[in-house]
């Protein structure tokens, strides 16, 4: 792949489902280290439509570029991307590079649900002593369910020893396919649309590329969005998605702002370490188990390991299950435990009382 290929695809699948023309692609391509010619870019352009590789929309005077994700080819193409992405990061960074072919290594031998690995932002995080890993399962169907689930442990721990080997803080969200698909439909802004705009694939990347593809043509929208700190929400922000979550008791004028998924909002709140925020978070977790509705547990354990929150929440799922017995409670205090967290003391008598005072007992 030469570089003008490169760069072009790395910038269209760095912002899947944002609009580029070949002006704005080519200004975005100039920067600091780099020019970017309008011509060689149209030309590259092109040569890539006419494989089928992309798309081009005519859209007033402009043509939109997407990638084509009904073309095999292009699948191809951006596994090759990834390696060419792996090989520039590991070159720069010794440390790094011993750390991600340890984890490579030991989950190609180990692990059979693994679809893909993928590590994100790694440059900003290896500045913070820290790395972040995206790991997407396969479906194999319920009967499987439990070797799934050890298999999951079985990341965390194995992750874990890593992080004590060199020292630095590794964090890892697990989802399975279905859960990866439900994050990105969703319309609400969640960590995964952030990863999938600043990831580099370590592992199996056609695989990683075939289920966006898959997705892709089943109609669910594959964006990405920018990071966002949880802590950092505003507070109009948070009254407003508690409101969606059924919990309206934080005062204040409810006005439409942006849409976060609930476990980005619940580790927002214990981040505020404001005991009155915090008073919703068993309240809006138990009405939403109640009604049915998905909480992605491996998501809340990936933030609350992330901020440093995972006691608490423990402390928090633990008596909501002696409360009200629910396996995904269940399925998540196991995990948790089997990694080795201590719940936190937390005040039963409080959020008893606040259940039955919202209904959601």
């Amino acid at each position: 792949m030469d570089q003008t290929t490169f760069r072009i695809l790395d910038k269209l699948s760095s912002n899947l489902g944002r609009d580029y023309s070949i002006l704005s692609l080519t200004n975005e391509l100039s920067g600091k280290d780099h020019k970017a010619y309008y011509k060689n870019i149209f030309d590259k352009i092109k040569e890539l439509y006419k494989a089928g590789d992309i798309i081009l929309k005519k859209i007033g005077n402009s043509s939109i570029i997407s990638i084509n994700f009904n073309n095999y080819d292009a699948v191809n193409l951006l596994s090759q991307l990834e390696l060419m992405k792996q090989r520039q990061l590991l070159e720069k960074d010794a440390e790094l590079k011993m750390v991600l072919c340890e984890l490579s290594g030991l989950f190609r031998l180990n692990f059979c649900y693994i679809n893909s690995i993928s590590v994100i932002r790694p440059e900003k995080n290896k500045a913070l002593n820290r790395q972040e890993f995206l790991f997407i399962l396969k479906e194999f169907g319920k009967n499987n369910d439990q070797a799934v689930k050890e298999e999951i442990i079985g990341i965390h721990r194995i992750m874990k020893a890593l992080a004590n080997m060199h020292n630095m803080k590794l964090d890892c969200l697990i989802l399975r396919e279905a859960e990866f698909a439900q994050l990105l439909n969703e319309g609400a802004h969640n960590p995964l649309k952030e990863m999938i705009s600043s990831q580099t694939v370590l592992t199996y990347g056609e695989n990683y590329w075939l289920e966006i593809m898959k997705l892709s043509n089943e109609g669910i929208p594959i964006s990405g969005a920018g990071e966002i700190n949880p802590a950092k929400i505003d507070e109009s922000e948070v009254i407003y998605n508690l409101a969606l979550f059924g919990y309206k008791e934080l005062g204040g004028a409810i006005e439409k702002g942006r849409d976060y998924c609930m476990e980005t909002i619940i580790i927002s709140l214990f981040l505020s370490e404001d005991a009155r925020r915090m008073e919703a978070i068993p309240i809006i977790l138990n009405k939403n188990l109640e009604r049915g509705r998905k909480i992605i547990f491996n998501l809340l354990i990936f933030l609350a390991l992330k901020y440093g929150k995972e006691r608490k929440l423990l402390g928090y799922l633990q008596y909501l299950n002696d409360h009200k017995k629910n396996d995904e409670l269940a399925n998540a205090i196991a995990l948790m435990t089997c990694i080795g967290i201590k719940p936190e003391k937390i005040d039963k008598k409080s959020i008893k009382q606040k259940l039955e005072l919202y209904h959601g007992n």
